[in-house]
């Protein structure tokens, strides 16, 4: 616990101005998705052991979880969108996160990554630099308006452990820092 706290005083103040991580959910933090749609059910679930998550219920066709007008809207200034998500389920699920912007009027224009999960906790990093929208064109990153996790099959479970945008200069630090914690926290 020691080390991670040092390393954690280490990051912090070696921080550049511009944020080198912004956390957009996070069970620890109790940083909650602010919009649903279908039918979900998400309960924030006290770890007996490993980290805290928002456990996900999507029930049907349409479901999704995730923020509307998240509190950082500019993500221009961010490299890497990472995902720490639990798969509680035996099989594969298949999970898509969509991200709309500014510019995202339809289909063509939005943002549609497909993410295979296996069974049990996945790291998931999205190079944000060079994601393209549906239509190949550049998405609007410094103008985010809406991002969310959605599963196309009849039932799914998952659980969400956090959802941080990351720079490069500092993402594998936090890393180190968020493994740390983990395992000695």
């Amino acid at each position: 616990l020691q080390v991670a706290v040092a390393l954690l005083i280490c990051v912090f103040f070696s921080r550049p101005t511009i944020a080198a991580e912004v956390v957009l959910v996070h069970g620890t933090m109790a940083r909650r998705p602010n919009d649903s749609s279908g039918r979900i059910d998400l309960d924030l679930e006290p770890p007996t052991i490993g980290p805290t998550f928002w456990e996900v219920l999507f029930v049907g066709a349409g479901a999704s979880v995730g923020q509307t007008r998240p509190a950082v809207s500019d993500w221009a200034k961010f490299d890497r969108l990472e995902l720490v998500l639990i798969n509680p389920q035996d099989e594969p699920v298949k999970i898509t996160l969509t991200v709309k912007h500014a510019r995202s009027g339809s289909y063509p224009k939005r943002v549609d990554q497909t993410l295979q999960l296996k069974p049990g906790r996945s790291t998931t990093t999205i190079d944000i630099t060079t994601t393209r929208n549906n239509d190949g064109s550049v998405p609007d990153w410094d103008s985010v308006r809406h991002w969310y996790l959605a599963s196309g099959q009849a039932e799914t479970r998952l659980r969400i452990v956090s959802v941080c945008l990351l720079t490069r200069s500092h993402s594998d630090a936090a890393q180190l820092v968020r493994q740390r914690y983990e395992v000695s926290g």
